[in-house]
């Protein structure tokens, strides 16, 4: 009866960890991100495990020691050589620490709760992103997270889980629903690419009539679907040869010409607001931003190695791989390499929940996000009793 509470007692608070929205209960000056429900948890459960004297464990092992070393490493050195240093960066460093320790803070919730949070949770984010979207008559369903990514990111993770342990198809398809509601273009073709994964596996076995059948109508599926997928996800662009061109030679020109004269103009892709989508152009002036602080770091051999340091011009990226080659630097890049090799290795499954996360690093940073990182722990964890030292 006392093991029943406490798992009844740890699947709550995980299912207030994933689903909780990120509101700041007290304010941080300068910050958006204040001290939230989950930061009050997670210093309740560290205060426990320092009593407890449990020994530290961090997510990836040795490798994720050293991926968490660095950081405060190439931070220093920016310290030292960037002279309008963001400290926001500081700040930036010790939310991935607190990441990585999810592992070790939450072990006992992670390792006692229950399956059917994951369940539950898909069927809350499921019914919130239908009101968001019908009776609220919002563009894009978010959930109870802080942007349609992070629920489309989330929900995926939680359903390979269920599907992994359970072999219940539904909730990928409910999974399936949240991503198509959320308008996640990168989380959709991460999930047709595993799908394409399960569906190789699924046709191994089959005779060859009935393989070119099924391979017949899925193509024809395919075809039929695209142009719809295509207009929902605003995908359109890609029809419009001349706006890409005319983007490729801004590239081409503007930015070079910037880089050559000093004059650091970081909208130099506003003028395709219209014409292109309006996510990907923010972005673009967000990466050039990056790439003109850069190249203004002095020595640059210290840049391309160390990186400008994580965090530096803001939390916000959207792109985990322009993030890496310039805030890491070839050595970081190298570590989270490593880190992520590391987790392969030691969890169950937690290829394809990498997967996941890797392709929408394209144009978006999921590791930087609180919930996603606390899904990612939880289904490792909860898949996998051991932890590698």
């Amino acid at each position: 009866m006392k093991i029943l509470k406490k798992n009844i007692l740890f699947s709550f608070i995980l299912l207030v960890l994933i689903n909780f929205p990120k509101i700041n209960l007290v304010s941080i000056a300068g910050l958006q991100q204040g001290l939230r429900v989950d930061d009050i948890l997670f210093l309740v459960f560290l205060f426990g495990c320092i009593i407890k004297r449990s020994k530290v464990r961090i997510l990836g092992g040795y490798s994720g020691v050293a991926l968490i070393i660095f950081m405060f490493i190439s931070c220093f050195l920016s310290f030292i050589f960037i002279e309008e240093f963001n400290f926001i960066s500081v700040v930036f460093n010790f939310r991935w620490l607190q990441y990585f320790l999810f592992a070790y803070v939450f072990k006992d919730v992670f390792e006692n709760s229950s399956i059917n949070v994951f369940k539950l949770s898909l069927w809350l984010q499921l019914l919130i992103s239908l009101i968001q979207l019908y009776i609220l008559m919002d563009y894009r369903s978010q959930g109870s997270f802080n942007g349609p990514w992070e629920l489309a990111n989330v929900a995926f993770l939680l359903g390979l889980y269920i599907y992994f342990k359970e072999d219940k198809k539904k909730y990928l398809i409910i999974t399936f629903l949240i991503i198509v509601l959320s308008a996640s273009r990168m989380t959709l073709i991460a999930m047709v690419i595993i799908g394409l994964i399960f569906f190789y596996d699924f046709m191994k076995n089959k005779k060859s009539k009935i393989k070119l059948i099924i391979i017949t109508a899925t193509l024809l599926s395919f075809i039929f679907l695209s142009p719809l997928l295509i207009k929902y996800f605003s995908l359109d662009f890609l029809y419009n040869v001349e706006v890409i061109y005319d983007l490729l030679g801004t590239i081409k020109n503007e930015v070079l010409l910037s880089v050559r004269s000093g004059n650091n103009s970081s909208s130099l892709f506003g003028e395709f607001k219209d014409s292109l989508d309006g996510s990907l152009t923010m972005r673009f002036d967000m990466w050039l931003n990056l790439f003109f602080t850069f190249m203004s770091y002095q020595p640059r051999i210290i840049a391309i190695l160390f990186g400008i340091s994580p965090g530096q011009i803001g939390i916000i990226i959207d792109g985990l791989y322009v993030r890496l080659f310039f805030e890491f630097g070839l050595i970081g890049s190298f570590l989270f390499y490593r880190w992520i090799k590391s987790l392969m290795r030691i969890y169950a499954n937690s290829g394809f929940y990498l997967i996941v996360l890797l392709i929408a690093g394209l144009t978006l940073d999921p590791f930087t996000s609180s919930k996603v990182m606390l899904a990612l722990t939880a289904v490792m964890l909860m898949n996998n009793k051991k932890i590698i030292e």
